[in-house]
Order: structure tokens, then sequence, then C-alpha cells
């Protein structure tokens, strides 16, 4: 009789122990995305070939709906003229007055150039800019255009700017792993030789 307590209560404890199935299955080795909704805004010259494109490979990548938004234009108080570019700052800051509830995420896509504040310089041109965590970001393809080789080639660099400015809207930080996707651009364009999220990056993208 003891050993049959000992060996139930051993039972018992295994499967109290078991993780709950989540709702969100895994798909394409990603799971846990904090979001149940991913809206994509068109602003100021954004290729809608490329946002559709982009709508696709999302929903294919998190599983959950990635709607398009009707279009925008990006506030003036926003621009900056010494440059002729848009402070990222302000367009994520004037995006958050109309984002929705906290398990959507908004992601900005435009064809002007952005930029922000940065150690080296107080207006630094940038790809795409995320509150780190939060739920907007903004993404630009103004820089990919010189760095593209077709149409698609320039889509397909869009594509991981915006995967990785959602990883930082999630709350994950930088990667040192130079294929990773959450590589740190430290001024550069070299997102042909990212491929993905790495494991280590994977493991706490969609933990939470």
């Amino acid at each position: 009789m003891i050993r049959f307590l000992f060996f139930a209560t051993v039972l018992l404890l295994f499967y109290a122990c078991k993780p709950v199935p989540d709702s969100k299955k895994e798909h394409n080795g990603l799971v846990h995305f904090p979001f149940q909704t991913i809206l994509i805004l068109p602003l100021n010259d954004a290729d809608t070939s490329g946002i559709a494109f982009i709508q696709k490979a999302l929903a294919d990548s998190f599983a959950v709906p990635v709607k398009v938004l009707p279009a925008l234009t990006i506030p003036s108080s926003a621009w900056y003229a010494p440059r002729k570019r848009y402070w990222a700052d302000s367009v994520l800051t004037w995006m958050k007055t109309f984002s929705g509830t906290d398990r959507s995420v908004v992601l900005g896509v435009t064809g002007k150039d952005i930029s922000t504040t940065t150690e080296r310089q107080s207006n630094w041109g940038i790809m795409g800019l995320a509150y780190k965590p939060g739920n907007v970001c903004v993404v630009s393809d103004y820089r990919l255009q010189k760095h593209g080789i077709t149409p698609e080639h320039i889509r397909a660099k869009l594509l991981k700017v915006a995967l990785h400015e959602l990883g930082h809207a999630c709350g994950l930080p930088h990667c040192k792993q130079k294929n990773c996707l959450m590589t740190d651009a430290e001024g550069k364009e070299n997102l042909d030789k990212q491929k993905h999220y790495c494991n280590s990056c994977r493991s706490i993208f969609f933990s939470s």
C-alpha cells in the first residue's frame, strides 16, 4: 500500500509539473509570440507591393493575424528640415496614440528617411526603430534602395528590418551572433548576412 501511494504521488507530481499546452502551436520553429495581432501601418511613400510581401511573410512566421491599416501621413511635427528626414522617435510617439490594445503591435512602414539620436550623432539615419519593449515600431526602405539589387531584394531586406524591430518590441536585445536577425547594424547594412533568429534569441523571444 505504501509503495502504491509513493508511485501515485510521483505520477501526480509529474502531471502537475507538465507545461500546460499553449494555444499558439509551434509554427516554423517560433512559438509564444506575445502579440495576438500585427497591424501594418502604411506611411509616406510606402511600397504597396512591399507591404503585401511583408504581410504574408509575417503571417507565415508568427502564425497570428496580420492586418494592413489605412495609409496615413506622418505629421509635420516629426519632420527635421536640416537633414530632410523624419524623427523616428516622434513617429513612434504619434503612432502610440492609436496603437490599440497591448495585445497588438503596430508596424509603421515608410519610404521616407528616418532618424534618431545616438551617442555618436544627434540625427542619425536609421532603417528602423522600436520601443523595447512596446507595441509600436517603424521601418523604412529609404536606405535600402542603394543596397538592393532588385525590388524583390529590397523587400526581403525590409522584411528583415521589420523582424528585427518586432523583436525589440517584444523586449529582445541586440545579439552578438552575426547571422542573427537581432544583430546590431552598428551603422552598416549587413542584412544579406542575417538569416533568422538564432536559437538563443528564439528561446528568449518566445518563452514569455
